[in-house]
């Protein structure tokens, strides 16, 4: 999450919901300003020198959700190309998710039970979407009904 002291690689001020942005190619993440002064100079990633444009620049939306309980495990959080926006338990204790890809703009719903892991979502989603596992960043709120 990122009151967990997430930084910007640039200026090393800590990120706030805000002002998140993250470079498509590599997910790596700064404030818009930071990382658009230094793309419009250099045109690659500061972190892993990947080429980049102004264009590769996306936002990174939050949802809360969550207790102070959650393991780290669960409460993977940070640079997003997949963003989990609900889950909503359904008949027989099976947990629908609805998965938002905030780069192709697109929405999915993935079923899964409620002993299953995240590696087990992002594998999922990786069969669908073709986004490997380690690209993968989420955050989440829980809906029940």
């Amino acid at each position: 999450m990122v009151s967990k002291c997430y930084r910007c690689s640039i200026c090393h001020s800590r990120l706030q919901f805000d002002n998140v942005f993250t470079l498509k190619n590599c997910n790596h993440t700064y404030h818009q300003g930071c990382i658009t002064r230094w793309i419009t100079g250099s045109q690659t990633c500061p972190r892993c020198q990947s080429p980049a444009t102004l264009t590769d620049i996306k936002k990174i939306f939050f949802d809360e959700g969550g207790d102070e309980q959650d393991s780290d495990d669960e409460t993977i959080q940070g640079s997003s190309n997949v963003n989990t926006q609900s889950r909503a338990p359904t008949a027989q204790g099976i947990i629908q998710v609805i998965v938002k890809d905030t780069y192709r703009d697109s929405k999915m719903a993935i079923q899964m039970q409620p002993n299953d892991t995240i590696l087990g979502l992002k594998n999922k989603i990786a069969e669908r979407n073709g986004v490997s596992t380690d690209t993968q960043r989420f955050s989440w709120s829980t809906t029940r009904k």
